[in-house]
């Protein structure tokens, strides 16, 4: 193998979309080895979608090497890969592993493996900035498709349920409404009621995101008391978690946060929502509010089973709906947390999830904090 000194290497090459990255994964198991690239378009970063990237779950079956390492706009050839990806052969090799070269750019392949050589005879800076440019447009044009693909499978599904559970109590009510008893009657119409407010809610948060996505959040940025605005959002809560104790934890200090209290009171309304949905009945929901340097660090925490580590990363993805299921028995859109990421980083703060003790999770986002003196002119 030329370049390789004869090391052995298994291949799995060929057109897209024909299963390598399954067969790969499938090798390593059965052989105890790790999977190199071949791919021209994978070893960049940023561009999962369009290159056809293996995902999170991909990544974590198997050791893979050389996939989305690269800036797009970074320099690198065919001779380039010939090294690095040598390199990384032989460095498997001595931990007793067999590299899996896995990938569709024969040219990579071919050359790795056959020991070509190129000589450096300079880059075009014209043609590279042209086919960055592509690939940018390739990259907007196909995580827009996944985008739109994604939102009419949620709303298929998720519309489909309550829009039948909505017609069949009217018809119900229509065609015997005269003989069911007043109880069952009310019943029907709670249900009915519930569903609508949920459909209400759906769609109000699929504009609000689109609104985000478009960048088109107007903010009304002004000096708010933060325990008012968690006052607030828990009322609003409240009429709808009978079923739990919704309290907030207050130091006693004021603060003070610069805030657009709207939008912050929909990104508390949706974190609570998100804790009642996704705990059981008689759970405990606390907001509680610190001063951190420039920052106040607003806390939702609940009781419940909480998110395992490898959900963590995503659950503020746009669709994501995680592996527990709601209290309700319905699945999400999984609109309301990326909504509140858009909501806070527009805010210029931060948000993120860790684990309760001794369970249940933690829902944190953080605001400019303002200095109650100066802010009053004291």
């Amino acid at each position: 193998m030329g370049g390789l000194e004869k090391l052995p290497v298994a291949a799995v090459v060929g057109p897209t979309a024909t299963g390598k990255t399954e067969l790969g994964i499938e090798l390593c198991r059965r052989v105890g080895g790790e999977i190199v690239s071949c791919d021209s378009m994978q070893i960049y970063q940023g561009l999962p979608i369009g290159t056809a990237q293996p995902t999170p779950q991909e990544l974590a079956a198997a050791p893979h090497h050389l996939i989305g390492f690269l800036e797009v706009e970074q320099p690198f050839s065919v001779s380039d890969y010939v090294g690095l990806a040598g390199k990384t052969i032989r460095e498997i090799h001595s931990r007793g592993k067999l590299p899996i070269l896995v990938g569709g750019t024969g040219l990579y392949a071919r050359s790795l493996l056959r020991g070509f050589s190129f000589e450096e005879n300079g880059r075009d800076e014209g043609v590279r900035q042209r086919l960055f440019q592509e690939a940018q447009e390739m990259k907007v044009k196909a995580e827009t498709e996944s985008l739109r693909s994604k939102l009419l499978r949620s709303v298929s599904h998720d519309l489909r349920t309550p829009l039948t559970s909505i017609s069949g109590n009217a018809e119900v009510l229509m065609e015997s409404g005269d003989r069911i008893d007043f109880s069952r009657r009310l019943a029907l119409y709670r249900d009915i009621r519930e569903d609508s407010l949920w459909l209400v809610d759906l769609v109000e948060n699929l504009l609000a995101v689109t609104r985000a996505e478009e960048g088109r959040l107007d903010l009304n940025i002004q000096a708010e008391v933060v325990s008012d605005v968690m006052e607030e959002a828990v009322r609003h809560c409240e009429r709808h978690a009978d079923a739990h104790a919704i309290r907030i934890d207050s130091e006693g200090e004021l603060l003070l946060a610069s805030m657009d209290a709207r939008l912050v009171v929909q990104v508390l309304v949706n974190l609570i929502g998100n804790a009642v949905n996704y705990t059981p009945a008689e759970s405990t929901v606390v907001l509680s509010a610190h001063k951190h340097g420039s920052c106040i660090r607003i806390d939702v925490a609940d009781d419940g089973l909480g998110i395992v580590d490898e959900e963590k990363p995503y659950v503020f993805d746009m669709f994501y709906n995680g592996s527990h299921e709601r209290g309700d028995h319905r699945r999400g859109m999984g609109l309301g947390l990326a909504l509140c990421k858009s909501i806070v980083e527009a805010h210029g703060g931060r948000i993120g999830v860790r684990d309760a003790c001794p369970h249940g999770c933690i829902f944190w986002f953080t605001l400019p904090a303002l200095d109650m003196a100066s802010t009053l002119g004291l």
